[in-house]
């Protein structure tokens, strides 16, 4: 365990947070940016006790980074749309995000020995924590409550989901949240119910700041995930006479609204027939392709994912489509780079790129053909 720590001391760790007034709230409260571990854990857990409501949805919660200025989307950008306002700013949602050098760990009912003894291998290992009970402690058996954990790098949104998926099966025993692994998905700050606030507690451990890269090591399946960042010409993974490009598959999604349900079944259709028949490292990362775009959704639209119907993990392991997985990989880059070429052509009657990067940064790479195309159009009008 001691691979897991770092020599420098947490003291000597800044990292940022954001945070957000209630669970259906989008757009940050509150930034903090290069702060202390210290402070980080005084905002998200402070000394003085939690947030007292009785209503979780107006409960703090909190992302382990900053967000970027970037097109709105969803809910949010209609909402702007109407009041005026403008169309990029800072949203909870994946194109937001930056990089973290901290992560959050979701523990949901779990036995008490596991929240302890998590803690303790912390401990042992020397590594800074902190932790606290979530605002449903009490509502059903078992522990409710998060862990902090700092990190020595910075992570992106990839790199974060795989080092939290090390961490939770070398630290917790494989029973967090997997939604917790998703960098944009937001989670509780200490807070509690009036009625149960004898329930709540707190608890913070000074150390060293965690090895990121140990932690992704300790990852189900790391050989596979020896390149976190591939470029598009290294990122196939292939198996016999065909690959599967996650990197492509990730650029490509973002062309598609995963607010409108007939893009968002779409992409999962398409995505689950390109994993049909693929290794199983192969079937995780395009499951985590499909569902890095599902979270990219408003809240609202995401209300009733968890209902079977809507399962994706259901759709890649039980649903059988109708078409091979080359010609879904077709269908899908074909469908996106016909998109991202209506954005690119409406770009250059207006003269106006702004919010156009997902588009033109798509098919500038993956369709070059395309891509000289509507530029020479352009230049002829």
């Amino acid at each position: 365990m001691n691979a897991l720590l770092r020599t420098a001391p947490a003291g000597a760790w800044v990292g940022d947070a954001t945070i957000f007034t209630g669970t259906f709230s989008t757009c940050p409260a509150r930034e903090i940016v290069r702060a202390s571990w210290d402070t980080i854990t005084e905002i998200i857990a402070p000394r003085a006790g939690p947030t007292v409501t009785a209503d979780k949805a107006r409960a703090p919660y909190v992302l382990p980074c900053a967000l970027k200025v970037a097109p709105l989307v969803g809910k949010t950008l209609e909402r702007a749309i109407e009041a005026g306002q403008p169309t990029t700013g800072k949203q909870r949602s994946a194109g937001h995000v930056t990089e973290a050098t901290w992560m959050l760990i979701d523990l949901d009912g779990v036995e008490p020995a596991l929240f302890k003894h998590a803690g303790q291998t912390l401990k042992r290992a020397g590594v800074a924590w902190a932790a606290w009970t979530s605002h449903s402690i009490g509502t059903k058996p078992g522990l409710r409550g998060r862990f902090a954990i700092p990190l020595d790098r910075a992570l992106c949104a990839v790199d974060y989901a795989r080092v939290w998926s090390g961490a939770n099966a070398l630290i917790f025993g494989g029973k967090a949240d997997p939604s917790a692994a998703k960098l944009c998905q937001q989670q509780g700050a200490w807070a509690v119910h009036p009625q149960r606030a004898t329930l709540a507690r707190r608890w913070v451990h000074s150390g060293g700041i965690a090895s990121a890269d140990a932690l992704m090591q300790a990852a189900p399946n790391a050989p596979a995930m020896a390149n976190p960042s591939p470029s598009p010409n290294t990122a196939r993974a292939l198996t016999g006479a065909s690959f599967v490009d996650v990197a492509q598959l990730a650029a490509a999604v973002r062309l598609f609204d995963a607010d409108a349900y007939a893009d968002w079944d779409r992409v999962g259709s398409l995505l689950a027939a390109i994993a049909m028949g693929k290794p199983e490292h192969l079937r995780a990362q395009v499951l985590q392709v499909a569902k890095d775009f599902s979270a990219s959704a408003d809240p609202e639209a995401q209300a009733s994912n968890d209902a079977p119907q809507y399962s994706l993990e259901a759709r890649f392991t039980s649903w059988r489509p109708s078409v091979t997985s080359d010609i879904a990989a077709a269908t899908l880059f074909g469908e996106a780079r016909d998109r991202g070429v209506r954005v690119v052509r409406k770009a250059l009657e207006k003269g106006d790129w702004e919010g156009t990067g997902a588009a033109w940064k798509y098919v500038a790479a993956y369709h070059k053909k395309a891509w000289a195309q509507v530029n020479n159009e352009g230049q002829e009008e």
